[in-house]
Order: structure tokens, then C-alpha cells, then sequence
């Protein structure tokens, strides 16, 4: 397998697949991709021997994530910005080769998903309660892009958490308690007591993502 059609397979760009195989020893955060991929990390050399012939690879032209799926179980590859990326993504959410040079994880899906989908991991302790709904340091929420075109109109704040991507404060994990539409004013909820709501513009706001899977480390 070249490394083109390895970049296709594992969701990465090509250049990432260049850099990896120049080395002496593949990260972790590689292999790991390839095990995602169904790649046999041990055995790279031979010819064939990684590719399985009940995968099927989904591409779909409205989203941004590639679906994996291998006999009945089908994983979706999602690119991640983790707390030590949430200042680069600022800069960079509106550029597809930044998007593309960001680590992909995998969420275990039923079906081909449609939108633009964003991991994001979870930093501070404003959302970390004991209750049912939180989200503690560490975790990983999987996010639904809101086209702005949506924001126009009642947001559904009573079904989901959401992923804020403010102009100047950064990444911002909360509910939305309320939504004027008429001034476009949104107001932001912290499940941790200690923090109170405020109101945030969405003219501040790049971008808004519906909270739809977590992944926690146990």
C-alpha cells in the first residue's frame, strides 16, 4: 500500500504519512491510527497482508468525517482539538490544511453521518457536577456543526450541550438557557454553581456545535 492510498484509508494527509515513515520508530498516536485504519502495524512490508477486504470506506461530500465500517461495526473519524489546541484553532478553523493536520479519533457510529463534525476535548471544571449530565476535564465531546444560517431562528437549547467557538474567549463548553433571537443574544450555562450565566453575542461567535456523543476514560 503507498502512501497516498495509506493517507485515504487512515483519514490523514499525505504529508503526515511521509513524516511517520521517515522515522526509526512510528508513534503511538500512529499505530493507534493504524489499528483504527485495520492496518497490521507489525508487518507494513508485506504486500496485501493490511488490507482486509470486508472494509468499506464511506465518503461523503457534506461532512468532514470518513466513516469506517468493517463487517457490522462502523467508526467514524473525526479530527480533535485538544485544550493545547484550542488557541490554534481560533486561527485556524476556517483553514481546511489546518483541519487536515489535526489528529483524527475514532467514535463507534450506527450509520454514515452527514455534517461537520469537530471532537473537542474538555478543559476546567465549569461543566463537572455530580450529577447525570456533566462533563469533566479530560473528556472528549463529539460535536455537530450549527450552520449559522440556523442561528437565525430558535436553536434547540433544551436537547443539547454545546461547544461555543467565541472570537476572543476561546472554546467555550456549555448549555444555552436562552436564546434572543431578535438581538441575537445567546445565554451561556455552567452546570458547576460557581460560575454564573452570561450573555455572549453571536456576532462574537465563529462557530456552534451541538454536544452529541462523549467519550470518557474510565
Amino acid at each position: 500500500m503507498n502512501a497516498p492510498d495509506l493517507a485515504i484509508r487512515m483519514g490523514i494527509s499525505k504529508q503526515s504519512v511521509y513524516h511517520q515513515l521517515e522515522k526509526e520508530i512510528i508513534s503511538d498516536s500512529f499505530k493507534r491510527k493504524l489499528t483504527v485504519a485495520k492496518v497490521n502495524v507489525f508487518d507494513l512490508s508485506t504486500p496485501n497482508s493490511n488490507i482486509l477486504s470486508e472494509d468499506v470506506v464511506f465518503y461523503n461530500k457534506k461532512s468532514n468525517a470518513v466513516d469506517y465500517a468493517a463487517t457490522d461495526n462502523r467508526v467514524m473519524l473525526v479530527p480533535l482539538v485538544s485544550k493545547y489546541a484550542y488557541a490554534g484553532y481560533l486561527r485556524g478553523y476556517g483553514d481546511p490544511e489546518y483541519i487536515d493536520s489535526l489528529e483524527k479519533i475514532p467514535f463507534p457510529v450506527e450509520r454514515e453521518h452527514k455534517g461537520n463534525y469537530k471532537a473537542f476535548e474538555v478543559a476546567g471544571d465549569s461543566m463537572d457536577v455530580d450529577a447525570r449530565k456533566y462533563y469533566k476535564a479530560g473528556d472528549i465531546v463529539l460535536g455537530r456543526e450549527i450552520p449559522q444560517v440556523h442561528w437565525k431562528s430558535k436553536l434547540h437549547i433544551h436537547k443539547w450541550s454545546f461547544v461555543i467557538v467565541h472570537k476572543t474567549e476561546g472554546i467555550l463548553i456549555k448549555d444555552i438557557v436562552k436564546h434572543d433571537v431578535e438581538r441575537g443574544i445567546i445565554t451561556l450555562h455552567s452546570l458547576n454553581t460557581f460560575y454564573d450565566d452570561f450573555d455572549v453575542r453571536l456576532e462574537d461567535v465563529a462557530q456552534i456545535y451541538n454536544v452529541i456523543k462523549v467519550i470518557r476514560e474510565e
